[in-house]
């Protein structure tokens, strides 16, 4: 006895409905993972930073705690900040950032912001007039590293 039409509809309709559901599972997760990161060369005083996905309110409270405890042990913090495409949850995520650099700018020795981008460029090269970070291209990221490490030739 062969099933139906109307017996393998219900299927194949369930297995489509788990499939896209797995896949939206999946890619929730993903955006979990795609946040701040601190990168593995980061040191003492000297932080290497990516971020991609979503940032949030909570992703910058989480960096600022761990980038308070560095300003307390060490007085002054070097970092370099790798953009992709990352983006800002809420107003009040892109506030909460803002207010804590501008609150701690006083405790950075170097900061290096790495990109790929013109308009990258140009606004980090109008902002390090008032903040002083430099801009890196991404494929100068090891010569950004050298530079917030203290390397003198920077």
């Amino acid at each position: 006895m062969t099933p139906s039409m109307f017996q393998f509809y219900p299927v194949c309709f369930r297995y489509i409905f788990e499939l896209q559901h797995k896949s939206r599972v999946e890619r929730r997760h993903q955006k979990e993972k795609e946040m701040i990161t601190i990168l593995g060369r980061s040191k003492r005083n000297v932080f290497g930073f990516e971020a991609s996905g979503e940032i949030s309110e909570s992703d910058i409270q989480g960096v600022a705690a761990q980038l308070d405890e560095a300003i307390k042990a060490h007085g002054k913090i070097s970092w370099l900040f790798v953009m992709k495409t990352a983006k800002y949850t809420s107003l009040r995520a892109m506030y909460e950032d803002m207010m804590w650099l501008l609150k701690n700018i006083k405790h950075f020795d170097r900061m290096a912001i790495v990109g790929d981008k013109k308009w990258e460029k140009l606004l980090i090269k109008a902002d390090g007039l008032v903040f002083g970070e430099k801009y890196f291209d991404i494929s100068q990221l090891d010569d950004a590293w050298k530079y917030v490490e203290g390397d003198p030739k920077q």
